[in-house]
């Protein structure tokens, strides 16, 4: 699919201005709905730095949940950066379940998302669960020293 090329050509060269060009071409309805378009706009979106530009926040969060149901595997980026967009009250729920999703799939041990899982914790306001987070991190990180 060429849109998802290009969006992956714009993520590697981090180019926000073209990658939100084409997102404001992609009008068919079949394409926004696609797992595949979804996900490569949510990673161009993050690998920019630039998630909370991607407009709808749900529509991130309901683009990860699609592919984990189509049964494609988010790559730890694609988690970082919906794990980033649950980082309010609103959807720490999302994030929890995103949460579990890294454990079930093994992505756990990946050191950039267990300190989005903490950042997303803290700022939503769930301290117990950052400082529950934390200490899992630190624990890990003591196994792979010893």
């Amino acid at each position: 699919m060429v849109i998802v090329s290009t969006l992956a050509a714009c993520s590697g060269a981090k180019d926000l201005v073209l990658g939100m060009a084409i997102h404001a071409r992609i009008l068919s309805p079949d394409l926004r709905k696609s797992v595949f378009v979804g996900t490569a706009l949510l990673n161009m979106y993050a690998k920019c730095g630039a998630i909370e530009q991607m407009g709808d926040c749900r529509q991130a969060l309901e683009t990860l949940e699609g592919m984990i149901q189509a049964r494609v595997q988010p790559n730890p980026v694609t988690f970082v950066a919906a794990i980033t967009a649950c980082s309010s009250r609103e959807f720490l729920d999302w994030g929890r379940n995103f949460h579990a999703a890294v454990i079930d799939l093994g992505l756990h041990s990946d050191i950039t998302i267990p300190n989005a899982l903490v950042l997303m914790y803290t700022k939503g306001g769930s301290a117990e669960e950052a400082l529950a987070e934390h200490s899992s991190k630190t624990s890990f990180a003591k196994s792979v020293k010893s």
